[in-house]
């Protein structure tokens, strides 16, 4: 088996996860978005925290334990725009990380 294509510190995950709030906001007309994310995984608190997702608590999800991360619409609307540079964008991702 090959090893996976390294992508980590791209922005892509930022890129994908800012897209994914946008549209769940702006199409979807959802009030409020969560994330939830491992514990260990500090990558992914840092894409929420830098989408201004704040925590909210923990949950125990499939027998793991989670952060949940969140980010309401009157929140996601006054927050400063994220600035990623355009080399880094273009990717998707999902909001739930494992």
């Amino acid at each position: 088996m090959g090893s996976p294509i390294h992508c980590g510190g791209r922005g892509y995950a930022t890129e994908g996860a800012r897209a994914a709030l946008e549209y769940a906001f702006t199409v979807w007309y959802k009030d409020r978005i969560i994330s939830l994310i491992h514990p260990a995984n500090h990558a992914s608190i840092r894409v929420a925290e830098r989408l201004g997702e704040s925590l909210q608590g923990r949950t125990n999800a499939l027998g793991e334990e989670r952060l949940i991360y969140g980010i309401d619409r009157e929140s996601y609307d006054s927050r400063p725009a994220l600035q990623i540079p355009p080399a880094q964008t273009g990717a998707s991702a999902i909001l739930t990380t494992w």
